[in-house]
């Protein structure tokens, strides 16, 4: 379900589109839809996700959910920004920041809980985004929390090692020869192959990568070559 409010008045040349992602689980959805939005425009998709940085954990979960989010906008080509939650600003404070210092002209927020759902509804993040900003449009797509965690395409994780051979990222199982990095590997659930999803930290830096039949996806080797040369 999808609803759109719209406030611009006039014609604008360009069109920045701002992307609130609050879940990794929604994330692929509502870039894409930002994405396309961006098309007829000369303009760039900017991915939001703000956070409490005091809901930290040193299990990694809510590094790992950023981290996640951070890798849909990179499969995307779209500008990422982490933001950190301070004090008692709002929601729609934040955003409005966001959209006033990047040129944004349309919204895209994914709901996930029924409860805030029902408050967008009546207006709540709505009317405080069109207090903070002017000539703006707003999509809100209905995201239902069973649904997401319904939709899940990977398996339970195990543990995976990282190595690298040939030139080539690699995923494996059991403990490779050679110098090797734990992980979390989770399969995909339609695929016999090793194909899927590593995490893991390395010398500190937390990671998640896309694995096809045994290899890690091409665009993570830069980054992987610059964590390992710092070692």
């Amino acid at each position: 379900m999808i609803i759109k409010l719209f406030r611009s008045v006039i014609p604008l040349s360009k069109e920045n589109v701002l992307v609130c992602v609050s879940y990794p689980e929604s994330a692929g959805q509502l870039i894409e839809r930002g994405i396309k939005e961006t098309k007829a425009f000369q303009s760039e998709c900017i991915v939001l996700h703000v956070y409490d940085p005091e809901n930290d954990t040193s299990d990694m979960k809510e590094e790992e959910k950023r981290e996640e989010i951070k890798k849909w906008a990179d499969f995307h080509k779209a500008t990422m920004i982490l933001q950190p939650r301070q004090g008692s600003k709002k929601l729609g404070e934040i955003i409005g920041e966001v959209a006033r210092a990047n040129d944004v002209h349309h919204i895209i927020v994914g709901q996930a809980f029924r409860s805030r759902w029902d408050l967008l509804i009546h207006g709540s993040l709505v009317n405080e985004l069109f207090h903070e900003l002017e000539d703006v449009d707003v999509t809100i797509f209905k995201i239902k929390k069973d649904r997401v965690a319904a939709e899940s395409h990977y398996d339970k994780g195990v543990s995976g090692y990282l190595y690298k051979k040939e030139g080539q990222y690699k995923i494996a199982l059991e403990q490779p020869q050679g110098e090797g990095h734990e992980g979390i590997f989770f399969q995909h659930l339609h695929t016999d192959f090793l194909t899927g999803i590593f995490k893991a930290k390395i010398f500190g830096h937390p990671v998640v990568l896309y694995v096809v039949e045994g290899d890690v996806h091409e665009r993570y080797q830069e980054e992987l070559d610059t964590i390992l040369e710092e070692k």
